[in-house]
């Protein structure tokens, strides 16, 4: 028996139920074999008064951080221990109720178990964390990379795509450019136009019967229009007198006493429209109002007005084609043979109505001042400044709008705008899209000192020669001797001369002036004033060799402008100013002395009558050569740019050994046919060495 029984269910039994605290010992005594044998035991009871508790603390779920707080309280009684039960985290002090938790991965969750222990007793509260990646992705295209003139309409369109693993909410798109048109962000203005003109207009009675516009087809109603009309006697009437009485009938109807006001607000209400529907409505409403004023209606129009009024387009249409004087039966059956021929004969009213909207809202030729003023409003003030919605993880809200450029546009060179886009759970990303005016041309002038020289004088005279013009040695031309060598140029058979080092331009201008290697073609199509090839390029920063903004090959005439075989436009920020850089394969590099401004669409620098750029590096640096008073050129001698470095911009010795190392040779397109007469000679030295040495502060 269990000693003491006080507070034990039932002493005598093995396993009696303890209700308080204490030691309690069993004695068991065996007789059964005549003898007596006794063995003790003693079990110890621990009863709290208080059970532990564990408050229920919400589970947590923070965006694009892996750092978290617990917010657990300490416990009244016992001891409270954190212990992870999936996932991974590390608990910074699982002892501490307030503790931090780190290093949960982006995307991942973890579980995490508070314990209060008393005694033998427990409780426990689980608290899921969850790092979740809130992220919003915003793309903003113009679907014109240049404008024109005044009038042009740039449409632009956003994209913003939840790229998180979390719902995001209030997803707003905005885009503060001024003269932009509302954002429509996928619902067709005109469409929901329709749409809601045909929910307020969705049933008509006719001879007491309900026909609902939804369902009822085009051919449908003609048949029901057909048989009240042979009902009534109404058969041989004109369609004029039909209108009347279609005039009567609306009058007569209730919509006569539901205002287009509050069929909207109607609308709006319902459970069913969506947010940016009743956004987009909303907007219209406030214009909608105005057109009706504006066309002779009352604020408090009612259905009936807008019915007429369309009544009234519609008569004007039959009063055009002369068709009033037909029996109702007559229309009937053109309306039906038309439907039939149109191919909406199975159409529902309303989709026929939604066609002809859409498609009117396309015309410029509508003949109702009031529908105009209607479709102007939508196409308008369609949509609104800002989108709002709600994304699931990948999902995307695609918004357009559009701009039409004005004098300011022009005058500034560009538009540039920034789109933004927010949401509770992130913080706001932007995205610029920037739309050039038309193309920048290019009109610039130089003059080579090789071909402004006589070589046999050394004299020099304007404009330039075109001996290896004459010669047919420009690449792609055809040039043969009298013995029938034909010649092929050193630097290709055709197009620009500067696809080789240092250049390494890939430009295909010229790929066209190409002779076939045939005597009847034996200038390539290459203008009898051409010089040579230039390669003309735009920097921003004097120093910054390694700048060559809209790079192009052209050609050059001797009068010393440049015309470009792909074209000079070039789709640059108008708003900046450039250096103008141009080369040669055998003269010193050269670039404007001050950046140059965009006028009027056109960047215009004229080398011929004024020095270049120099930065006086202990003044010794050159710019051109004054060949005759106030006339400049570019300095020949530098026929190598490639052998070692900064040879590219000074005529030095190494110009001199590629010449002596070439060789005199005749009817040829060289590098170092420094005077540019077609060979290569002790004419060529002579005036290498009237310039060496010499170098440019232009960096390449």
């Amino acid at each position: 028996a269990w000693t003491p029984a006080a507070g034990l269910d039932d002493a005598t039994l093995p396993n009696p139920t303890a209700s308080a605290a204490g030691t309690y010992s069993l004695v068991v005594t065996e007789t059964a074999t005549g003898c007596v044998s006794v063995n003790t035991a003693e079990v110890t009871v621990n009863l709290d008064d208080t059970p532990p508790v564990v408050s229920d603390e919400a589970d947590q779920a923070l965006c694009n951080t892996s750092d978290f707080t617990m917010t657990q309280s300490s416990p009244s009684i016992g001891t409270g221990l954190w212990t992870l039960v999936n996932g991974t985290a590390t608990i910074t002090d699982n002892s501490l109720p307030t503790t931090t938790v780190t290093g949960l991965a982006a995307g991942t969750t973890a579980t995490l178990r508070w314990t209060v222990t008393t005694g033998t007793c427990s409780a426990f509260d689980d608290v899921v964390i969850s790092h979740d990646i809130c992220s919003l992705s915003l793309t903003k295209t113009a679907d014109v990379e240049t404008y024109d003139e005044i009038g042009d309409v740039i449409t632009y369109t956003f994209v913003t795509t939840n790229t998180g693993n979390v719902t995001l909410n209030n997803v707003t798109v905005t885009d503060p450019l001024p003269g932009l048109s509302p954002l429509n962000c996928g619902t067709s203005c005109v469409a929901l136009f329709a749409d809601t003109v045909t929910d307020l207009i969705s049933e008509v009675v006719i001879d007491g019967v309900t026909y609902d516009f939804n369902t009822v087809t085009v051919s449908e109603l003609i048949t029901i229009l057909s048989n009240f009309v042979a009902s009534e006697g109404l058969s041989g009437i004109s369609l004029n007198s039909g209108l009347l009485i279609l005039e009567d009938l609306i009058n007569d109807s209730g919509l006569s006493t539901q205002t287009i006001q509050g069929e909207i607000a109607n609308l709006l209400a319902s459970p069913d429209i969506t947010p940016e529907e009743a956004a987009i409505i909303s907007n219209l409403n406030t214009c909608l109002s105005a057109v009706a004023t504006d066309n002779g209606l009352a604020t408090d129009a009612t259905i009936a007005d807008l019915l007429l009024e369309l009544l009234g387009i519609v008569s004007d249409y039959i009063a055009d084609q002369g068709l009033g004087s037909l029996s109702l039966n007559t229309g009937l059956s053109i309306a039906n043979d038309l439907a039939v021929n149109e191919g909406y004969a199975n159409s529902t009213i309303n989709d026929l109505f939604n066609y002809l909207l859409t498609v009117e809202a396309n015309s410029a030729n509508s003949n109702s001042t009031l529908l105009n003023s209607i479709l102007d409003c939508i196409t308008l003030n369609c949509g609104s400044s800002t989108a709002t919605t709600t994304l699931a993880p990948g999902e995307s809200m695609t918004c357009t709008a559009t701009y039409t450029i004005t004098q300011a546009d022009i005058d500034n060179g560009s538009v540039v705008n920034v789109a933004t886009a927010d949401s509770d759970e992130t913080g706001p990303i932007t995205a610029t899209e920037t739309v050039l005016y038309e193309c920048v041309d290019f009109n610039f002038f130089v003059y080579l000192e090789g071909s402004l020289i006589e070589p046999q004088t050394g004299a020099y005279n304007t404009p330039m020669r075109t001996t290896l013009n004459d010669s047919r040695l420009l690449p792609g031309q055809y040039s043969v001797d009298i013995l029938g060598n034909v010649y092929t140029a050193p630097l290709g058979d055709t197009g620009q001369a500067y696809s080789i080092a240092p250049w390494n331009y890939s430009g295909t201008e010229g790929a066209s002036y190409d002779s076939g290697q045939n005597a009847s073609n034996a200038d390539a199509n290459y203008p009898s004033a051409i010089v040579d090839w230039v390669l003309v390029s735009l920097r921003t920063d004097p120093n910054d060799g390694s700048q060559a903004i809209c790079q192009k090959a052209g050609l050059l005439y001797s009068d010393g402008h440049i015309e470009f075989p792909s074209g000079d436009c070039c789709q640059i920020d108008a708003s900046e100013s450039y250096y103008v850089v141009i080369e040669h394969r055998n003269h010193l590099i050269v670039m404007s002395a001050d950046p140059v401004s965009v006028v009027n669409g056109e960047l215009t620098y004229d080398f011929r009558d004024k020095q270049s750029y120099i930065n006086l590096f202990g003044g010794t640096a050159v710019g051109q050569k004054e060949v005759l008073t106030g006339v400049y050129a570019m300095y020949a001698g530098n026929g190598d740019q490639t052998s070692v470095l900064e040879e590219d911009t000074d005529i030095t010795s190494a110009d001199y050994a590629k010449w002596l190392n070439n060789g005199s040779e005749t009817r040829t397109y060289n590098l170092v046919d420094y005077n540019m007469d077609g060979d290569v000679s002790a004419l060529d030295f002579e005036l290498w060495e009237e310039n060496s040495p010499l170098f440019t502060s232009v960096a390449r």
